[in-house]
C-alpha cells in the first residue's frame, strides 16, 4: 500500500468529509489517497463503517495511523447509508460538510476550489462540481451539470442537478435537516431539494470528481427502489405546484424528462398537455425560478418533437398549437420544420 503524508488536523477543521463504507476494500484505498492528495489540507475525513466484513477496516486504520486527519468510525452492525450519514453529521467538526463515496475519486483541487467559491460568494450554501464517469476500461464521458442556482433549481423537477457526492455545504444548513429513511437510495435527491429552499447553490464548471461505474454500485443494485422513491419526490414537488399526480401522470412525468421517448402522435399529445400543465401551475405558484423553468420545459418539448418530422402533418398540428413552441425556432427554421413535416404526410 502506498504511503500518505503525515498530517495533524486542527481541533476544529475547516471541512468534515463524510465517507460511508460498506465492504469497499476494492476501491477504498484509491478514494482515501485522493483525499490525502488534496491541495487544501484543513479537513477531517470521517470513514463511517456500516458493518463491513471485508478488509475495509485495515485500509482505513492504515490511513488513520499515517494521517491524523483520517478517523475510522467503527460500527459492526449494518444499518444502511442513511443512518450512517446522519451519524456522520452528528460527529462532524467542520464549518463545511463534504461528501464522498468510497468507490470514487476526488481530484486534487476539488476542496480548494470549492472553498474559494464559498468564501468569495457567502450567499452560496452548497457547491458541487462537474463529474467524469469511468469504469475499469477507462473514462466514459463528461456529465455536464448547470452551474447557476436558478438553473439547478429548475431542473430539480426531474433530477438532482447537483451531484450529492461532489457537494460542499455549510454545516448550519443541517441544523434542521437530515437524511430521511423513507427516501432510501434517493435520499440525496430529497435532502438537497430541501436545501435548495434554504438558499443558493452552485456547480463549479470544472470536472473535479470522478464517479466509478460498476455492478456493485448502490444505484445499480437498487434500481427499482430508487425509482419508486424518486417518484415520491416528484410527487412532493408537484404537490408544491398544487398538482396531485396520478400514478399514470408520475410515469408520464418521468418519461417526459428522462425516459425513453415513444414515437407516436398520441404520446406527443400527452407530453404537450403535461408540460403545459407544469408551465401553468408554475406561473401560479412560482415554486421554480423563471424564466429558467419555462426554458427547461421548452428544451424538453424540443427534444420530443424537432427530430421527429417523420410523424408528418399531425406532428406539425400539435407543435404549432403548443405555447411551448413559441420562440423555439426562428421564422426560417420554423418554415423548414413545416416543410419537413409536410413532405412526410
Amino acid at each position: 500500500m502506498r504511503d500518505c503524508s503525515q498530517n495533524t488536523v486542527q481541533t476544529m477543521p475547516l471541512i468534515t468529509v463524510l465517507l460511508p463504507v460498506y465492504n469497499a476494500e476494492e476501491y477504498l484505498e484509491e478514494a482515501l489517497l485522493s483525499l490525502a492528495n488534496q491541495t487544501l489540507e484543513d479537513f477531517e475525513v470521517l470513514i463511517l463503517e456500516d458493518g463491513c466484513i471485508d478488509k475495509s477496516e485495515s485500509i482505513a486504520l492504515y490511513f488513520q495511523e499515517k494521517d491524523k486527519r483520517f478517523r475510522w468510525i467503527p460500527r459492526k452492525e449494518n444499518l444502511g447509508i442513511i443512518k450512517t450519514l446522519n451519524q456522520g453529521l452528528k460527529l462532524a467538526n467542520g464549518q463545511y460538510i463534504a461528501r464522498m463515496d468510497a468507490d470514487d475519486i476526488s481530484l486534487p483541487l476539488k476542496l480548494e476550489k470549492q472553498v474559494q467559491l464559498m468564501k468569495a460568494k457567502p450567499d452560496i450554501i452548497s457547491c458541487g462540481t462537474q463529474i467524469q464517469c469511468f469504469d475499469e476500461d477507462g473514462d466514459l464521458g463528461f456529465y455536464h451539470l448547470p452551474t447557476e442556482s436558478d438553473d439547478i433549481f429548475a431542473q430539480w423537477i426531474y433530477r438532482p442537478a447537483l451531484v450529492h457526492a461532489t457537494s460542499l455545504t455549510k454545516i448550519n444548513v443541517f441544523e434542521d435537516l437530515t437524511y430521511q429513511e423513507n427516501f432510501l437510495h434517493a435520499e440525496d435527491y430529497h435532502l438537497w431539494g430541501e436545501i435548495l429552499l434554504k438558499g443558493k447553490v452552485k456547480n463549479l464548471n470544472e470536472v473535479l470528481y470522478k464517479v466509478r461505474i460498476h455492478h456493485k454500485s448502490v444505484s445499480h443494485q437498487n434500481n427499482e427502489l430508487q425509482l419508486e422513491n424518486t417518484k415520491k419526490i416528484f410527487a412532493i414537488w408537484l404537490s408544491r405546484m398544487n398538482i396531485k399526480p396520478t400514478d399514470e401522470e408520475l410515469n408520464l412525468h418521468r418519461q417526459a424528462f428522462v425516459g425513453n421517448m415513444e414515437f407516436s402522435v398520441s404520446y406527443l399529445k400527452k407530453i404537450d398537455e403535461w408540460l403545459q400543465k407544469l408551465y401553468v401551475q408554475n406561473q401560479k405558484t412560482k415554486i421554480f425560478p423563471e424564466p429558467n423553468f419555462t426554458n427547461l420545459l421548452q428544451q424538453i418539448w424540443a427534444k420530443h418533437t424537432l427530430g421527429y418530422s417523420s410523424l408528418g402533418v399531425s406532428l406539425w398540428q400539435i407543435w404549432k398549437k403548443s405555447p411551448l413552441s413559441k420562440e423555439l425556432l426562428t421564422n426560417f427554421q420554423r418554415f423548414k420544420f413545416w416543410v419537413k413535416c409536410l413532405m412526410r404526410r
